[in-house]
């Protein structure tokens, strides 16, 4: 059977041997506090008397205090905590963030206590052996900077119900949770700790919850997209922990061991929805959508097309564009008129204006991706001719003209 006393007489020497606790150095935003007394219920500091009511702290570390009860609050900059409170009649109590050390037998025999509040940020990382000894706390979530938690530290806690171990844990005492008679289930996800190790802290027989969620995928993503039918995802929050599952609406999807997930095939302006899957053993499995889409290649002219003329026709020669053209279309213009449009793909026009010189007898034209050729009336002599060219790719344009004059 376990006892305390037992437990003193078997592990004390060896604990005071190797675990000396050391004041450590105190976080930028809170200096240590003034040494003296404090009182209990406000926290302040009240000066060098002993009074009821009030704890000392010495270099950073309360070490003692005179019969403290009710709602205590630690001052801001304590770094640790002694074995203040021992048999206090403490109600509740607020740790700030600066704490780093619980020691041995801070808040033993504190059986009025039912409240201990971890301040956001915690830098709490050792809870010593028998440091909340037979409080009365109902729920206790350790907080998740805690790495170590002494033998019997949480022993005897007989109304806890609910109790969540982070998986910062990595050093678990026996008994750490022993005598908690109320508590049927808990909460650990983590893999340092063995089921073994577990059970020897008093959680034999409780139902263990494996199960914890992963938050803000959905707000991870940093996107973007290119010229090649290509968009890519960045999981900004990614963990080589988890196993992440991908798909896409269309093209194809892989994400890399840095995170960053690849799809491909993708016409360009193309939408696409990626969609991600986490996993991993003891957590929940989350889901989260990013969508986008591909970008568009502009077609820039970088030259305009060259108008050539014989006695019988008029040939426009498409210039050069940043992107390859996949069709173009060349339109005919006759001292500012416009007389035809003919497209490169099948050969395709819009109807001709009708104008003198421009009738289905007098003009004729074919076309190619890189030129077409009307044949040249007699009406065309000494007018000027301009062609402009609008070539198009993967939903891209460009437009360009050049213009001549014909010898009469």
């Amino acid at each position: 059977m376990f006892t305390k006393t037992k437990l003193l007489r078997v592990a004390l020497p060896f604990l005071l041997a190797a675990s000396v606790l050391t004041v450590g150095t105190p976080s930028a935003s809170a200096a240590p506090p003034t040494d003296g007394w404090y009182g209990c219920n406000s926290g302040s500091y009240v000066g060098s008397s002993s009074a009821s009511g009030r704890y000392q702290i010495v270099s950073g570390s309360v070490t003692q205090s005179n019969n403290c009860s009710g709602a205590v609050i630690i001052a801001t900059g304590v770094i640790t905590i002694a074995n203040a409170f021992v048999g206090s009649q403490l109600t509740s109590v607020v740790i700030p963030n600066t704490v780093t050390t619980i020691g041995m037998s801070a808040f033993d025999y504190t059986f009025s206590l039912t409240s201990v509040t971890f301040e956001s940020g915690s830098q709490l990382t050792s809870i010593g052996m028998f440091a909340f000894y037979a409080s009365d706390m109902i729920s206790l979530t350790i907080p998740n900077s805690v790495t170590s938690i002494g033998s019997a530290a949480f022993y005897g806690l007989s109304s806890l119900t609910s109790l969540t171990i982070p998986d910062s844990v990595t050093t678990l005492g026996n008994s750490a949770f022993g005598n908690t008679t109320s508590l049927t289930q808990y909460t650990y996800c983590g893999t340092s700790l063995t089921q073994t190790t577990l059970n020897n802290a008093g959680l034999t027989g409780k139902t263990r919850i494996s199960v914890c969620s992963i938050a803000g995928l959905s707000s991870a993503f940093s996107s973007a997209s290119s010229y090649d039918g290509r968009f890519t995802v960045q999981v900004a929050n990614y963990d080589s922990a988890f196993t992440y599952a991908v798909t896409s609406s269309v093209g194809q999807v892989s994400i890399n061991s840095t995170g960053l997930i690849t799809v491909t095939g993708l016409r360009p302006d193309q939408s696409v929805t990626v969609t991600m899957t986490t996993s991993r053993s003891g957590y929940d499995t989350t889901t989260a959508s990013v969508t986008g889409r591909s970008q568009v290649a502009p077609m820039l002219p970088g030259t305009k097309p060259v108008v050539t003329t014989t006695a019988s026709a008029i040939t426009c020669t498409i210039g050069s564009y940043s992107a390859t053209p996949t069709s173009s279309a060349f339109s005919l213009f006759v001292d500012g008129k416009h007389v035809s449009t003919i497209f490169s793909a099948l050969g395709e026009y819009l109807p001709d204006w009708i104008i003198p010189w421009a009738t289905s007898s007098t003009i004729t034209r074919t076309a190619t991706l890189t030129s077409a050729t009307w044949t040249m009336s007699d009406a065309y002599k000494g007018k000027s001719i301009t062609c402009a060219t609008l070539a198009y790719s993967k939903n891209a344009i460009g437009f360009t003209a050049s213009q001549v004059m014909v010898a009469r």
